[in-house]
């Protein structure tokens, strides 16, 4: 299957002393947001603003991200971040606020990306959660064009951000890290704008009492969930051949 990817983070290119995000599908520009912020900001009552245009159809708008507290919990420190949608030009023309608790402080260069998640010519919100050891965890907001707001979405496990986007096949697939042998993946369907789990590749259960490996494939595409293989496996000598195996698994009868 010729499959093309587009990988997630976008770069970021320095000019004149401003940030310009430039994600990329299919080679064109999707979006181009400048923002007048300092990188590592951490302080509450920090601000960064985005200016730019969410769609077609749309006037150009400024999103406000403000860190308006600062809490421990449980040993974990809490950012807590107001999103703020106004006008371009006019902050109190506001059209929409809301918040997010996150584990990342505020930061210019990493909190947040914009892409078309559900290829609808909107872009969506991927804001940054916390950085783990082996994932990149994110919260995602998508643009409703017909609410015109921006809505908290639960997509499975791709709140963690090793996803990679298939505009052309209308796809999403994403990767939840485990061990270096071991790991979720995940394939999604996009369908007018509406965004449908079709297959899971799961090789994360571990026996340690028999080093043994589990492998299982689950199915969604009929709209039930379906266990279409699993099997047990050594780890000393099929656990990289099964690994091997997983790309296929995942896009096998996928259009």
């Amino acid at each position: 299957m010729n499959k093309r990817a587009i990988r997630i983070p976008c770069g970021i290119l320095r000019w004149r002393g401003i940030f310009e995000f430039a994600p990329r599908i299919a080679g064109m520009a999707v979006l181009l947001l400048c923002f007048c912020a300092t990188s590592g900001l951490a302080a509450t009552g920090d601000t960064l603003r985005y200016d730019g245009v969410i769609g077609p159809g749309l006037p150009e708008t400024t999103l406000w991200v403000t860190q308006v507290s600062v809490e421990e919990v449980d040993y974990n420190t809490i950012y807590h971040l107001r999103f703020t949608l106004t006008e371009k030009g006019n902050e109190n023309a506001v059209y929409q606020q809301f918040d997010l608790k996150t584990e990342q402080a505020l930061d210019a260069e990493h909190s947040l990306k914009f892409v078309d998640l559900n290829f609808d010519g909107y872009l969506d919100i991927d804001a940054r959660y916390y950085m783990a050891a082996g994932n990149d965890v994110h919260r995602f907001f998508l643009w409703n064009k017909d609410a015109m707001r921006y809505e908290a979405a639960t997509i499975g496990n791709m709140e963690v951000s090793w996803y990679s986007l298939y505009p052309d096949k209308g796809v999403i697939t994403s990767y939840v890290h485990d061990s270096a042998v071991s790991g979720v993946s995940e394939l999604y369907k996009v369908e007018d704008g509406e965004i449908a789990l079709q297959r899971v590749v799961d090789t994360t259960a571990f026996d340690g009492d028999t080093n043994n490996y589990h492998l299982r494939v689950t199915d969604y595409t009929t709209g039930a969930e379906v266990v279409t293989r699993e099997e047990v496996y050594p780890e000393e000598d099929k656990h990289y051949e099964v690994l091997e195996q997983v790309d296929g698994l995942l896009w096998e009868g996928i259009e």
